[in-house]
């Protein structure tokens, strides 16, 4: 099986993983998608009382993304296999999900 994920539901999955990690809730958490060319895609996270933003890179937004289904969906991360993916011409993020 496979799952596609929009921006949207990357930027979710984002959310509920630093909230697990950081063990708050997801309110007020404010996550700006990034790409550069030699680094791959990234997030800039900025957590509600905190003065700076948390860089994640992929692996990182690859385990919240898997977070967010074991915990919304009762996926096992250890049978997810997770690609990014960054559309140039219309600057959107996305992930394909194959379960296992």
């Amino acid at each position: 099986m496979e799952m596609l994920f929009n921006q949207f539901d990357v930027i979710d999955g984002i959310c509920v993983g630093v909230a697990t990690r950081e063990q708050i809730h997801t309110e007020g958490i404010d996550v700006d998608l990034t790409f550069h060319p030699d680094f791959g895609i990234g997030a800039s996270v900025r957590i509600p009382h905190r003065p700076l933003p948390e860089r994640l890179g992929e692996q990182d937004i690859k385990d919240s993304i898997a977070i967010y289904l074991r915990d919304y969906h009762n996926f096992h991360p250890d049978h997810l296999i997770i690609d990014l993916t960054f559309l140039e011409p219309t600057k959107t993020f996305g992930a394909s999900i194959k379960v296992g």
